[in-house]
């Protein structure tokens, strides 16, 4: 059997004494042995998966969005860090030109 993507699980419930339908998905979906802190009410079901693999999958696709997030960070200080030196090379340009046609 070919295996699922994580990110594909998505759904809905409808409770008889709430008729609105409320979304679920991967971003929905709380962890084995998570604890859940400032609520005071949690309507959950339990899903299953063998192996504990959604559990194993949930935290692989974690850590890739945190590295994703960290390179988007990354890439943004060195292009500013690479504007900074641009315009630290011109003003020092400016300044030696100025300089030198002082002297002479």
């Amino acid at each position: 059997m070919k295996e699922a993507n994580i990110n594909l699980i998505k759904g809905f419930v409808k409770l008889k004494k709430d008729p609105k339908l409320e979304s679920f998905g991967i971003d929905k979906i709380v962890l084995e042995n998570s604890i859940l802190k400032n609520t005071e009410w949690v309507l959950g079901m339990a899903l299953f998966m063998k192996s504990e693999s959604l559990q194993r999958r949930k935290k692989i696709s974690s850590s890739a969005s945190k590295k994703n997030a960290f390179r988007g960070m990354l890439n943004h200080f060195m292009s500013i860090f690479f504007i900074q030196i641009i315009v630290l090379a011109l003003v020092n340009n400016i300044f030696l030109y100025f300089f030198n046609k002082n002297i002479h």
